[in-house]
C-alpha cells in the first residue's frame, strides 16, 4: 500500500539510492493511478530535499482541493517555510505566512 512504499523511500533514503530511486518511480506509478495523493508526493520530496519537485507537488495538492490542514506544522515542509512558492501556497489557502 501506500504507505509501505512510503516507508520503504525513507529508510532506503539512508541505504540504498538505487532502491529508493525504483520507490520513487512506484509512487509515481501510485499517484498517476490516483492511488497517492499530490500531498504525500509533496512530502516525500520535501523528505529527499527535492525543493521544487514538492512545491510542484503541493501546488497540484491545492489545485485539487486535498484538505492540508497541517501543511504548515509538518515537519518535513520546513525547509520550504522561507521559499516564495510556499508562502504564495500558503496565501492560496488562505493561511497566514508567519
Amino acid at each position: 500500500d501506500q504507505q509501505q512504499i512510503w516507508g520503504t523511500m525513507v529508510w532506503f533514503a539512508a541505504h540504498n539510492m538505487e532502491k529508493m530511486n525504483q520507490a520513487q518511480k512506484e509512487m509515481l506509478g501510485l499517484h498517476a493511478n490516483k492511488l497517492l495523493s499530490s500531498h504525500d508526493v509533496a512530502v516525500t520530496y520535501a523528505f529527499m530535499n527535492r525543493d521544487d519537485l514538492a512545491l510542484d507537488y503541493l501546488e497540484k495538492a491545492v489545485d485539487e482541493k486535498y484538505k492540508m490542514a497541517y501543511v504548515k506544522s509538518n515537519f518535513f515542509f520546513r525547509s520550504l517555510k522561507r521559499h516564495p512558492r510556499y508562502q504564495a501556497i500558503l496565501k492560496r489557502m488562505n493561511l497566514p505566512i508567519n
